[in-house]
């Protein structure tokens, strides 16, 4: 696939610095220079740098102090994927959602910097492109095979209890996941970083252990990944995922106030990103609203089912005392409709005049007389 021309890779200047700063002896004034050739490129990376500055220090202006600040292996990985979002924008894969696919990563990108800049697991300026890269597989096969791969795409969507890879591992014998970890080592990105690419869509179906640096890695991706999708879906759907994110959020952990904090930051961030990329980005509302109208709407989801629901009728016979007081505080607390008779013979009729769901027979107060209740009601047809 690599020798046919065709997978995605970058152009330009971003080739030149990818080429740049893999040679030993790479000297910063050299990459400064070759750097400044792009200013767009210069633009973008001075951001990154001060999106990943988060400690307070003074703002990075000059391009030196970006590249000093980011490390070479950042830069290098930045150019590759600002130079994929600029020249992949659109593809022949009919079906394929370019837009939005560029959209969700760069929201990926910015939520697995802010998340690991609270894990510490890695530098939140390494990261940034590992949630800008985590599906390039995915564009790929859309390049390499857009008519095959706009099938896989429909019959994905047609049948919803297949997952992707699955779809692609048949039509292609190799999966997104393969592929993006493959490209990602070709690209030199570091081993520790490919592995949490390869397996965080499997966090969930599978056990992660978030002892170790690559678990915490893998689930702060999936966490990222998460947010990322739940920027970019229809805004009646975003309820829905609050639980998944909450879920993530407390294996890494991360307490519930600053994940609502951390996800309005990450938007925030994601919208000016999209201008100066000028990818699309949609209006989000603060992550507590959402909590809020997602409560409220299950809340009316609740009783609206309880207003359609029948009440639980209970026919009650002989509860008295303190007993009796019980049965009633716990009936009411079911809202049922209850209904109390003092004997057995007063219970027969109201069996078939009622057609109680449940019928409490206290043995004591109908004077022994409850078996011969429960015979005589299994005798009658109510």
């Amino acid at each position: 696939m690599k020798a046919s021309g065709d997978l995605p890779s970058p152009r330009g200047v971003a080739l030149a610095i990818v080429q740049m700063t893999l040679q030993q002896d790479v000297s910063l004034p050299d990459l400064c220079h070759v750097v400044k050739t792009d200013p767009a490129f210069v633009g973008r990376l001075i951001r990154a740098a001060n999106g990943a500055n988060t400690i307070g220090r003074r703002p990075l202006v000059s391009v030196q102090d970006a590249i000093m600040y980011l490390g070479v292996p950042a830069v290098r990985s930045l150019a590759l994927g600002f130079s994929l979002m600029s020249n992949c924008s659109a593809g022949m894969c009919k079906g394929f959602p370019y837009a939005r696919f560029w959209s969700e990563s760069l929201a990926c990108a910015i939520a697995m910097q802010a998340v690991s800049a609270r894990t510490r697991a890695a530098l939140a300026e390494e990261t940034f492109s590992l949630g800008l890269l985590a599906r390039i597989g995915e564009l790929a096969l859309a390049t390499l095979y857009p008519a095959a791969y706009a099938s896989v795409l429909e019959n994905c969507s047609k049948f919803k209890d297949i997952e992707l890879v699955s779809l692609e591992q048949a039509a292609f014998a190799m999966n997104h996941r393969e592929l993006t970890a493959a490209m990602l080592a070709d690209w030199n990105i570091p081993k520790p970083f490919v592995d949490p690419v390869f397996h965080h869509e499997e966090v969930g179906e599978t056990a992660v252990s978030t002892d170790t640096r690559r678990g915490v890695l893998t689930v702060s991706l999936a966490l990222a990944r998460h947010i990322a999708e739940l920027c970019v879906v229809a805004p009646e759907a975003r309820g829905a995922m609050l639980p998944r994110l909450d879920e993530l959020a407390q294996r890494l952990p991360l307490d519930g106030e600053d994940i609502e904090e951390m996800c309005d930051g990450i938007v925030a961030e994601w919208q000016d990103w999209a201008r100066l990329l000028e990818v699309e980005a949609a209006e989000v509302p603060p992550f507590a609203d959402l909590r809020a109208a997602a409560g409220s709407h299950a809340a009316g989801e609740i009783e609206a089912g309880e207003a359609d629901a029948q009440p639980l009728r209970v026919l009650v016979v002989g509860a008295s005392g303190e007993a009796g007081e019980c049965v009633r505080g716990a009936l009411a607390s079911l809202r049922a409709q209850a209904i109390e008779v003092d004997s057995g013979a007063e219970a027969l009729g109201r069996v078939l005049e009622m057609s109680p769901h449940i019928m409490l027979v206290d043995w004591a107060t109908v004077n022994g007389a409850g078996p011969q209740v429960v015979r005589s009601l299994r005798a009658t047809r109510a």
